[in-house]
């Protein structure tokens, strides 16, 4: 199954699921603000297979947790 197909097909099981609730609220994030999820999205684009990490992600996305956690905390 193509990456295209198997997209197309997680949409329609979402709009399937969606139906069913009583309340749905679909929102657009900016890639800016969820930049892990983007980088997931690009290496799956990327990858002609699949991957599981268990214990520990690449380092790209490991790099990316620790951004983000480390903002949080100088923010506090």
């Amino acid at each position: 199954m193509s990456y295209r197909d198997h997209r197309g097909q997680q949409q329609s099981e979402a709009r399937g699921m969606m139906q069913r609730l009583q309340s749905v609220q679909v929102c657009k994030i900016k890639r800016e603000a969820n930049r892990i999820a983007h980088a997931l999205a690009q290496m799956a684009m990327r990858s002609r297979s699949y991957e599981e990490w268990k214990l520990c992600p690449p380092a790209e996305i490991l790099d990316l947790i620790n951004q983000e956690c480390n903002s949080l905390f100088r923010n506090q």
